[in-house]
């Protein structure tokens, strides 16, 4: 399975054989395992919510007992979640270097695992709970902890502040962003969000040109000598015309009559960036996702097979042996009832009219089943519609040779009927006597 995901196919990976044995080991073996790991990411996730984003913001919120259980909550964050990124990293970086899979950047020698996307953000949300911890502003009022409990209001927090609330922001959009590998529960999901993570290239070319655009146009008209305020600098020359794009400018054209070559080149961007652009992006979109749409479930299996891999080498021995156990590879498998096959498989049900079969290829044979009685001989009664038409297939072909025959024998009956002065005669007894000839032997046959 490894060297599957490793290849890419996503037609390899869709055949109904791996099918089965991915659902098998993600149901026996992975899923369980799987869940279990994330148990902790989304108390992690609830926490943090309420510490940041909840609990600060409800009535009351500064009061004794709800700064108490805020400032007890960020640390229960800190020394769990801070904790099990830090471990989980180290881990995975020590796995690296002794297996030697590392990538050389300069001088610096990166783990391979981080070249994945999950654990790039696990690194970054690592990154930010660390910095939050460094700058957590009730630790730094904590001189006030004695007479007024667990507050933020103070000075020396005032400084460090907004550096907190942007990395607790980061914080919050990756803990989000983390919690879509749960989509991996179901092959639909996971392939939509696949196709949403294909078609995100697309958005990136159309921002980049977006970028370049806006630079262009903004240091354009911040040259011109115009009256307008909002228009004056290549940074406010940009917001108006960003705003402008996506319909959140509240100003009019109208306002700009009077300045012509102001108004020129504002109407011409709006043609290039929300005529031009913004309909490539939806035919790059379009394109992107009929081209992805088709093999979409391919890449759900291939991101699940993956999973499984990476489960399976921390899997731990005896969960596996109750696993194979459970699949009871020893009992013998029923093609039909009664119908007793060969044991060391997976049996699985299917519509009856699914694969009809009109003829019975198992042979059956009655009496005893002692190994010292003589085997019966194999045989299969033939089909009567597949004798009948063996037997007109045989007539046919009878026929054409009496066809062939004839007309060798005619030709040279002719010639000696010719020299001999009685051609009609000739021609007629020959002729009167081969068609009974053919009838009576299909008769016959």
């Amino acid at each position: 399975m490894k060297a599957l995901v490793d290849s890419e196919d996503v037609k390899t990976i869709s055949h109904p054989v791996l099918v089965l044995l991915s659902d098998t080991l993600w149901v026996g073996v992975v899923r369980r395992q799987f869940t279990v790991s994330k148990i902790g990411f989304l108390f992690s996730l609830i926490l943090f919510m309420l510490c940041q984003a909840i609990l600060p913001k409800v009535q009351g919120a500064e009061q004794f007992n709800m700064q108490m259980a805020i400032f007890c909550g960020r640390l229960i964050n800190y020394a769990f979640s801070l904790t099990r990124l830090t471990v989980f990293h180290l881990r995975r970086t020590r796995r690296a270097y002794q297996r030697g899979d590392f990538h050389q950047i300069g001088c610096l020698k990166i783990p391979g695992y981080l070249f994945e996307w999950d654990a790039q953000m696990g690194a970054l949300l690592l990154l930010c709970l660390a910095m939050m911890c460094i700058n957590e502003p009730m630790l730094y009022c904590s001189d006030k902890i004695g007479t007024t409990g667990p507050t933020e209001e103070c000075e020396s927090a005032e400084a460090i502040r907004p550096i907190y609330v942007l990395f607790s922001m980061g914080a919050m959009v990756l803990h989000w962003l983390l919690l879509i590998d749960l989509s991996v529960f179901t092959t639909k999901l996971a392939a939509f969000v696949l196709v949403c993570k294909h078609v995100l290239s697309e958005v990136g070319k159309f921002l980049v040109a977006m970028v370049f655009i806006l630079v262009m146009f903004s240091s354009a008209i911040a040259t011109l000598r115009h009256d307008a305020d909002e228009f004056s600098t290549v940074a406010k020359c940009a917001n108006c015309l960003f705003a402008v794009t996506v319909g959140l400018y509240e100003g009019d054209y109208r306002e700009m009559m009077h300045e012509p070559f102001l108004l020129v080149p504002v109407l011409l961007f709006v043609t290039v960036s929300a005529i031009l652009l913004i309909n490539l992006l939806i035919a790059q979109l379009n394109c992107s996702y009929d081209f992805v749409y088709a093999d979409m479930l391919g890449f759900a299996r291939l991101s699940r097979a993956d999973l499984i891999v990476d489960s399976m080498g921390t899997c731990p021995l005896n969960r596996w042996k109750r696993f194979v156990a459970s699949l009871r590879f020893d009992q013998l498998l029923e093609f039909d009832e009664g119908d007793v096959g060969l044991s060391g498989g997976i049996q699985i049900r299917e519509p009856a009219n699914q694969n009809v079969q009109t003829v019975d290829i198992i042979q059956r044979f009655g009496g005893t089943s002692s190994p010292e009685m003589q085997w019966p001989e194999e045989g299969i009664e033939e089909d009567p519609v597949d004798r009948i038409k063996a037997l007109l297939a045989q007539i046919n072909k009878k026929a054409s040779e009496t066809k062939r025959t004839k007309k060798r024998g005619g030709g040279s009956g002719g010639g000696s009927g010719a020299s001999g002065g009685g051609p009609k005669g000739g021609s007629n007894g020959s002729a009167g006597s081969e068609p009974g000839s053919e009838e009576h032997s299909s008769h016959s046959e």
